[in-house]
């Protein structure tokens, strides 16, 4: 959240949805968060 653009992308409403995926490969953990609007 130290980043300005971060946090008005999190923080906005403009943001309908959210898809956020998980992968664990033993020792490493990926996480990724998506946000979208309607088409």
């Amino acid at each position: 959240m130290n980043s300005k653009g971060h946090r008005k992308n999190i923080l906005t409403d403009k943001w309908d949805s959210q898809g956020i995926g998980v992968y664990i490969d033993g020792r490493s953990v990926y996480v990724t968060q998506e946000f979208c609007d309607e088409w």
